[in-house]
């Protein structure tokens, strides 16, 4: 809900919503058909994802996961997990390519950048960017507290974007037996999660 909430936004949202939703409607349907060419797709449209929000990088990661939960260490899935992570390294391995050549890095701002922040306010702080030393140099107790918090705000905000289909509508997962709305939730778990991590 979120993303389609920001997609007015002149950010990436936009883009992001639909290559990653339809990334993890491809990557179920490829879970539950067994089929090597939904897996293919999907892990392109991960890729795609990844190059709109960085977050995209969980979907592939997660579908992965669900092949290997659903289909066990067989021919078949490892042949689907082979074709994801083809498709997934299409446009995430020419964008790091680029990278590569024009900063000499594959990721040229450090993924652990927002795993440090303290504050909202730090996230512009180019003089004296955050670092996981600065912030374990206050103590376990500000860190684990800061952490809750995150994850406090994420709960609230999905609660409220949410409501009331996001929060009646997951209680119906515990019934169905759908690989395509079970991943939708653990990508939204996950990335609730990560962010607040």
């Amino acid at each position: 809900a979120l993303p389609v909430y920001q997609s007015a936004s002149t950010d990436s949202a936009a883009p992001f919503s639909l290559l990653g939703a339809s990334a993890l409607l491809t990557g179920g349907l490829a879970i539950e058909r067994r089929s090597r060419r939904l897996s293919f797709l999907a892990g392109l449209l991960g890729g795609l994802a990844y190059l709109a929000r960085s977050d995209g990088m969980l979907i592939p990661l997660i579908t992965g996961l669900f092949v290997l939960l659903y289909l066990r260490f067989s021919r078949r899935s490892f042949g689907m997990l082979a074709l994801l992570g083809v498709g997934c390294a299409l446009p995430m391995g020419s964008w790091w390519l680029r990278n590569l050549h024009a900063f000499g890095v594959i990721q040229p701002v450090s993924a652990l950048t927002a795993a440090a922040l303290q504050d909202y306010a730090q996230m512009f702080n180019w003089n004296d960017p955050p670092t996981l030393a600065s912030l374990f140099a206050r103590g376990f107790g500000f860190v684990a507290g800061l952490r809750l918090q995150a994850l406090w705000h994420n709960v609230g905000v999905w609660a409220l974007i949410a409501f009331p289909y996001g929060i009646f509508g997951w209680l119906g997962l515990l019934r169905t037996r759908r690989v395509v709305l079970t991943l939708g939730l653990a990508y939204a778990l996950a990335l609730m999660l990560t962010s607040a991590l």
